[in-house]
């Protein structure tokens, strides 16, 4: 039979999926930095260590009366392949605004801020609309 023993393996599954969701956080972020963009870092590392708001596209989170996410005390979780999106787009814009490819920068942090508009995370979205905004001034392009 299964009896307490399975329950034990199981718990033992979910117990490594998050400490590997935890380790794998951690070598995004650490990619980051290697690759010396110190400001996607920061922006990757808040985004994956703050509590959970419904930033995946597709996913519904309950808010209570205030508007305050229900229940939201569980760090943000997110599919490798989102993490992957995210470490990428913001190496590039970081990367390009250095080179001045203002522009492209600007396409970056836009597709990061329309992923987290999908996903109903308006406070990201925002964010990273600022972010575009202000490589668009740097670089001149609204002129």
């Amino acid at each position: 039979g299964q009896g307490a023993g399975g329950q034990g393996q199981e718990k033992e599954r979910e117990q490594g999926a998050a400490a590997t969701s935890q380790v794998d956080k951690a070598a995004f972020c650490r990619e980051l930095l290697v690759s010396g963009c110190v400001e996607s870092f920061i922006d990757l590392f808040f985004i994956l260590h703050r509590k959970a708001a419904s930033a995946v596209p597709g996913q519904q989170s309950s808010k209570d009366s205030r508007g305050e996410v229900a229940g939201g005390e569980e760090e943000l979780s997110l599919p490798e392949d989102a993490l992957v999106f995210l470490r990428d787009t913001l190496e590039a814009a970081e990367t390009e605004r250095r080179h001045q490819a203002f522009k492209a920068s600007y396409d970056n942090y836009n597709s990061v801020a329309e992923y987290f508009e999908r996903g109903g995370d308006m406070r990201a979205s925002q964010h990273f609309h600022e972010r575009a905004m202000a490589v668009a001034n740097q670089g001149k392009l609204l002129e």
